[in-house]
């Protein structure tokens, strides 16, 4: 593992129609419990790697990656792919989208979603209305190599050793080390654990920048140990107090009692 980097996860799966649109597991590597220090990946970047080894059909997709951690979860950009081939793209930490209160950006996530989309950005599933639906055998079954690497703010992406390429055409030559997606936007879809739900936006491809969306409003951020999510500013870090600060509620308790006691006279 580089000190400016390291490897959350490096899955070789078939996804199956079994599974409809999302793809769910733990990361394959062992973890750092700590993402805030001794070096800051908060305010770095998610480099998603995909070598699509085969697809069902012509059909174009889109490719999303999912970060969970309990009651709460945070998704990257997409990506557009068109058949097999080698795709690569970043998202910054501060572009997340973000689903659910106190994602804890300085821990790592407890589990791994690939969501696969059609090429408008609808959700591959029973029941939703995609480029060929009903037919689920026009997309699944595919097979992919997944890597998804952390990079320190201000570092460099180094890529995977070469045999990852192996008799696979780079697809994704032409924007692989692009700028990240300026244009990130929530994901009103709930894409982390619940295929079915319906999409009341359609997300914008990594590659194609776009005017952002608004966040939804979830309500204000618990706490959390390392930063929590400020919903309608992206996923970014917030100043508000952690778990252990409690000046805040003292505060206010305080104001409740003397003002009961103002009255009580």
């Amino acid at each position: 593992m580089r000190a400016d980097q390291f490897l959350v996860t490096d899955e070789e799966y078939t996804h199956t129609a079994k599974e409809m649109s999302h793809h769910s597991g733990p990361p394959t590597e062992v973890l750092p419990s700590n993402w805030a220090s001794p070096v800051d990946y908060r305010q770095g970047t998610m480099h998603v790697r995909v070598e699509l080894k085969s697809t069902a059909s012509s059909k174009g997709i889109r490719w999303l990656v999912v970060f969970g951690q309990p009651g709460v979860y945070t998704c990257g950009t997409q990506k557009s792919m068109n058949g097999p081939g080698i795709y690569e793209w970043d998202t910054p930490v501060s572009k997340y989208s973000c689903k659910g209160d106190g994602y804890d950006f300085g821990a790592p996530p407890k589990s791994i979603t690939y969501v696969i989309r059609d090429a408008s950005g609808v959700k591959v599933d029973s029941g939703q209305p995609y480029a060929g639906a009903p037919d689920l055998s026009l997309y699944y079954p595919l097979e992919a190599r997944v890597t998804v690497t952390m990079v320190s703010n201000g570092a460099t992406y180094v890529p995977p050793a070469p045999e990852m390429d192996a008799s696979v055409p780079d697809a994704g030559a032409p924007d692989a080390m692009a700028a990240p997606d300026a244009a990130a936007v929530d994901d009103a879809g709930q894409d982390a654990g619940v295929w079915g739900a319906p999409d009341a936006e359609i997300l914008p491809d990594a590659s194609m920048p776009s005017a952002p969306g608004p966040e939804a409003d979830l309500g204000t951020p618990s706490g959390a140990a390392h930063g929590t999510i400020v919903h309608g500013q992206g996923c970014s870090l917030s100043s508000r107090p952690t778990k252990g600060d409690h000046s805040a509620w003292w505060l206010v308790g305080g104001a409740a009692f003397a003002l009961w006691r103002r009255r009580a006279r």
